[in-house]
């Protein structure tokens, strides 16, 4: 499985709820943890290897060493605090970076590995990268984020093909 890039319209689906978590959810959750890896991503949702499933993983590891990879099925923000401003990308849009405001501290709800309902509380880059994947499976690009102005430049990058 490779990334699904912009402007497949498939990034644009809000993807289907996960009834429970079995051998399959668990296969895909592994293919999507190896190509996170290739990649070198933060994190990675099930819709954006093509499968439009309520499925995120996040390599907490790369922000704090011994945090692991955490796998969640349909993940939701429970609670948000502060803000922050910093700078994010996405496997499928390469090579573009650009400022996002998102929560700094976020609370989020979802199932694990082994099925069973979690709460993690989190902040800094993981935080947003929760917020990021979530936004994926909801359809929501990083891009739809920003400001008229950042958009235009994104539009104008992705027109001269600087953005592929």
């Amino acid at each position: 499985m490779e990334i699904v890039k912009y402007p497949d319209k498939m990034l644009r689906l809000v993807s289907e709820k996960i009834d429970k978590v079995d051998g399959e959810i668990r296969s895909l959750a592994r293919e999507m943890i190896r190509v996170m890896r290739k990649y070198n991503g933060l994190g990675l949702a099930a819709i954006q290897i093509g499968v439009p499933k309520r499925l995120i993983v996040v390599n907490a590891d790369l922000i704090k060493r011994g945090s692991g990879i955490i796998v969640l099925a349909n993940p939701k923000v429970v609670e948000g605090s502060g803000e922050s401003f910093e700078e994010e990308g996405c496997l499928s849009i390469p090579g573009f970076y650009e400022k996002v405001k998102r929560y700094d501290e976020v609370l989020v709800e979802g199932l694990n590995y082994d099925g069973m309902i979690v709460r993690l509380r989190s902040d800094g880059y993981i935080a947003r990268a929760f917020q990021h994947e979530i936004d994926h499976i909801n359809g929501i690009l990083f891009i739809d984020r920003l400001p008229f102005f950042k958009k235009l430049k994104f539009s104008f990058k992705y027109a001269l093909g600087k953005i592929k």
